[in-house]
């Protein structure tokens, strides 16, 4: 998100694309300091505004049960979906699974239990680890609440999203 601008968008849609990921992560400034991301959650409500204009299909992930994070804080990262409103939403469990990170090689100053201890695992949607004041239970109704408050929203039902996605739906034999 700290490279996306508005000339670089409308060049890129110019020569065909006409999609973008983006690993959003979290509402948190702070926690994206933490994990390295490098932008602020400023710069995601504007880039996603002019993905916007040039009608770019958006997908966006985000994580739950970041060091420090608690239930107002998912919330906040809930809301930051529900107000840049990708086409899609991907939430997925926080897992310090990979060598080199920071999360991995700190795992102890982060205050991060591994519950888990084989890597076959390890998935974006069963918390395997947990932090001091999420346990597993909360990541996993954490998950599910950021699913249901983003997609079950009436804006959402009622919005061009929703047909689109009907329209990729298998017409009965």
């Amino acid at each position: 998100m700290d490279s996306i601008n508005e000339d670089l968008l409308r060049r890129l849609s110019e020569v065909g694309c006409n999609s973008l990921f983006s690993g959003i992560d979290s509402a948190s400034n702070e926690k994206l300091k933490l994990i390295k991301k490098g932008f602020p959650t400023d710069q995601v409500i504007d880039a996603f505004g002019v993905l916007k204009k040039y009608k770019y299909a958006t997908t966006a992930s985000f994580m739950v049960g970041l060091p420090g994070d608690n239930r107002q804080k998912i919330f906040d990262t809930i809301n930051l979906a529900k107000r840049i409103n990708p086409d899609f939403a991907m939430f997925s469990v926080t897992a310090p699974s990979y060598p080199g990170t920071e999360l991995y090689e700190n795992i102890d100053y982060y205050g991060i239990e591994l519950m888990v201890n084989d890597w076959s695992q390890f998935t974006l949607a069963k918390p395997v680890a947990r932090t001091s004041p999420l346990s597993t239970r909360d990541l996993r109704r954490s998950l599910v609440n950021a699913c249901v408050n983003l997609y079950m929203r009436a804006s959402f039902l009622n919005s061009g999203h929703r047909k689109e996605a009907d329209g990729l739906r298998a017409e009965p034999r």
